[in-house]
């Protein structure tokens, strides 16, 4: 077999790697971590076999295994892990630090370069999208199974304090999951006519003129992700969602009217069910208690009382959410104390007990976290990488033809768009299965960034 098929057998065992990964990634994190191991060793041999066909030696061939496949994403990206670097020279664990560089934060790198390797025509994109969306349904059942039979299908995960969680670990989680895949579908189906009049690819599935079943999928996917997102109860991924969609009608203003009923059917179908179950609102926790001791101050001592007046502004003090401000004081300690650097990646956990003001072991907010582990400089690069990656694709589908791949790259954007949302509420970004998501929906929105350019070209 020559060399031109081995590298072809090599970019069909990386793609594989990625359908069974994004097939697997709410149920198994075993399967993560294996598939996204093989999607780099083979990315590495394919990258190997190249640089030796070329007869480069020494740190040239180096550089040419190692680097990311170009983009407008290089510079910010190569800062980023320099800053992870720095965290771990001045980490006040640096084997901890060290062994989450390798396997944390080289393992996301090489999953984005693998990915923009392999995925390079539409029509691949395409069958990525359509097993993540396979992959969304079936967990989405699942968790249905799970609220109306109290474990879910597919690992007998058991539903606890009436949230549904589906295959993940936490309610939050699944959450997080659904507002990253669910703004891809209903771009999709809101610009229906629009991605089907795409006549310059062949893409099986979603392409020129398809199918009434794909149609059916895409909606019946869609109606799924939203009533889990509702019976999640997280009140951080139903406020993701709805920046999301909110960014998504106002790219085709027509859909702005739809946005809002998908908004305001939401909020009243799932919010009384959320006040019973969890005694919280959208905004307010312990709903119950405290329109009791409200209601009852106006009945002692009336409406227009000092007493009342204190009790509506009591109320108001609680609406913060349960606890994450003492959550957020710790970081904010850790911060104060080790600004520049901080206090080194994967250490969080280690060095949070000295600023402890409250049960649990987070704080609650990626982005916090990022600061107190990676310092400002960090935080300031990693935020730096996303208004880049932002900045970038919003002009490009400025560029772009009304068709699929504008479709993609706007409700991909939508979904990571709420994806970060969510994440400034949760330690999204350190979930195994959830961090991969990160890199793989920053790769696919390259990806179509590349690909519309490499048709665009004459």
């Amino acid at each position: 077999m020559d060399q031109k098929n081995i590298i072809a057998r090599m970019d069909c065992l990386i793609r594989g790697s990625f359908y069974v990964l994004i097939l697997c990634l709410p149920v198994s994190i075993a399967l993560v971590e294996s598939f996204s191991g093989f999607a780099i060793f083979f990315f590495a041999i394919k990258r190997v076999l190249i640089t030796c066909s070329k007869g480069t030696r020494g740190f040239k061939a180096l550089m040419e295994v190692v680097r990311p496949p170009a983009s407008f994403l290089d510079r910010p990206l190569g800062f980023f892990i320099a800053a992870v670097v720095l965290s771990v020279v001045f980490s006040q664990h640096h084997h901890l630090s060290v062994v989450a560089f390798v396997g944390k934060t080289l393992q996301g790198l090489y999953v984005y370069s693998a990915f923009l390797e392999v995925f390079t025509d539409a029509g691949s994109v395409d069958n990525f999208i359509f097993v993540w969306f396979a992959s969304a349904l079936i967990t989405g059942s699942s968790g249905l199974f799970q609220y109306f039979f109290g474990h879910d299908f597919l690992r007998n995960t058991a539903l606890v304090g009436n949230r549904v969680s589906s295959s993940l670990r936490h309610a939050n989680d699944l959450g997080a999951y659904i507002v990253a895949v669910c703004p891809l579908l209903l771009v999709l189906l809101l610009h229906w006519k629009a991605f089907c009049m795409q006549s310059d690819s062949n893409i099986k599935g979603f392409g020129d003129k398809p199918s009434w079943w794909v149609g059916v999928f895409l909606f019946a996917a869609c109606v799924v992700l939203v009533v889990c997102l509702g019976l999640t109860f997280s009140r951080a991924s139903w406020v993701a969602f709805f920046a999301a969609i909110v960014l998504v009608g106002l790219y085709k203003r027509k859909n702005i009217f739809i946005v809002f009923l998908i908004i305001m059917g939401f909020i009243m179908l799932f919010t009384p069910i959320m006040v019973k179950t969890r005694d919280v609102s959208l905004i307010m926790d312990d709903v119950l208690v405290q329109t009791q001791n409200i209601n009852q101050t106006a009945k002692d001592h009336g409406i227009l009382s000092k007493e009342y007046i204190q009790a509506i502004l009591n109320s108001a003090v609680r609406q913060s959410g349960k606890g994450r401000s003492l959550y957020w004081r710790e970081a904010l300690g850790i911060i104060d104390d080790y600004p520049v650097f901080g206090a080194g990646l994967n250490t969080y956990s280690r060095v949070a007990p000295a600023y402890k003001v409250s049960w649990g072991g987070y704080p609650h907010n990626s982005y916090l976290q990022i600061a107190a582990e990676l310092g400002l400089v960090g935080l300031g690069v990693f935020l730096w990488m996303l208004w880049t990656l932002f900045r970038g694709s919003f002009r490009c589908i400025n560029r772009m033809p009304v068709g699929y791949l504008r479709c993609v790259l706007i409700g991909t954007l939508a979904g990571l768009f709420a994806y970060l949302v969510q994440s400034f509420f949760d330690t999204t970004f350190y979930s195994v299965q959830l961090s991969m998501l990160l890199w793989i929906m920053m790769a696919l929105a390259v990806a179509v960034q590349k690909i519309f350019r490499s048709q665009a070209v004459p």
